[in-house]
C-alpha cells in the first residue's frame, strides 16, 4: 500500500479556549471569517479545511 502524506490548510487565530470550526459540504475554512471576528475576544478560533474539499 502506497501512503502519501497530506497537509491540511487551517486558520489558527487568537488565544483562549479553543473552538474548532468545521465547514460543511462544498465549504472552506474562510466561510467562518465573519464569525471568527465576532468571537475574537472569547476563543482561540481554529478553522480547518477538510481534506478533499
Amino acid at each position: 500500500m502506497n501512503r502519501t502524506a497530506q497537509t491540511a490548510a487551517y486558520l489558527d487565530i487568537g488565544c483562549g479556549r479553543p473552538l474548532l470550526m468545521l465547514h460543511g459540504f462544498l465549504g472552506e475554512k474562510t466561510c467562518w471569517l465573519p464569525l471568527i471576528e465576532l468571537l475574537q475576544s472569547q476563543f482561540r478560533r481554529i478553522s480547518l479545511d477538510i481534506l478533499g474539499f
